[in-house]
């Protein structure tokens, strides 16, 4: 069994379980938690695949700023294009190691290069296939820069710049957030514990809000609030560049 499903069964197991505790947090019913968990699990676990693949992709954008770094640096230095791959696999293999996604990813373009598919048409590809704005916008611009027969190296060494620059102002938005992000997860949780703590030292006290239709309705209402609650501090502490 592949990582992937290791993972998606871990998340499904994880999120069941929250899922149904959930539910007996709110209810005190089984049947109910158990709709919880049949409704509520497969909307976490998609949630946290779309969570983990954004965080894929952050790292993959970090990586191909290194490489695009490290690419206008082998150009600066004399090597052609098509030659300057293989010094920046070498480089990427020191800093982010042989199972990094970049480096799988130059192995690719090597491999390409070695059975003569042209330069921009391999990037192109890289673009297409990888989803990410920033490495369409270098092939784009690398196969501008290639057919006019502009000055390649400065026109390359200018876009890593912008493409780095670009970067670090998202690593310092997300530092910022960071703290609000943890600020967030504490607040959606300390209602859960409260109610958790009340259910457990006053044995009896909530009983009234699980055995009576007020009660009931009540729960209902406080479970839609905090619901709400939940997605408009996501909403708020997600920020796209």
């Amino acid at each position: 069994m592949d990582m992937k499903k290791i993972r998606i069964l871990q998340y499904v197991f994880f999120y069941g379980v929250l899922c149904f505790l959930l539910g007996w947090l709110f209810y005190r019913n089984i049947w109910v938690s158990i709709v919880f968990m049949a409704v509520g699990t497969p909307f976490c676990v998609y949630r946290q695949k779309r969570s983990y693949d954004a965080g894929q992709k952050k790292i993959f954008e970090e990586q191909f700023k290194d490489c695009i770094l490290s690419l206008a640096a082998s150009l600066r230095t004399g090597y052609s294009p098509e030659n300057a791959w293989a010094e920046v696999q070498k480089e990427m293999v020191l800093l982010h190691g042989h199972n990094s996604i970049i480096v799988r990813e130059i192995e690719t373009i090597l491999h390409m290069l070695s059975i003569r598919q042209p330069l921009e048409e391999i990037l192109e590809e890289f673009g297409e296939r990888s989803g990410i704005e920033d490495i369409r916008s270098f092939a784009n611009v690398f196969r501008i820069a290639k057919r006019g027969g502009g000055d390649l190296v400065s026109i390359i060494s200018s876009t890593a710049k912008t493409i780095s620059d670009k970067s670090d102002v998202q690593r310092e938005i997300q530092t910022i957030v960071s703290s609000k992000k943890l600020e967030q997860r504490i607040m959606i949780i300390m209602p859960l514990a409260i109610l958790l703590y009340m259910d457990m030292a006053n044995g009896g006290f909530l009983d009234v809000l699980y055995e009576s239709v007020i009660g009931r309705v009540i729960m209902t209402g406080c479970f839609f609030v905090y619901a709400s609650a939940f997605f408009l501090g996501e909403k708020i502490v997600e920020i796209d560049i």
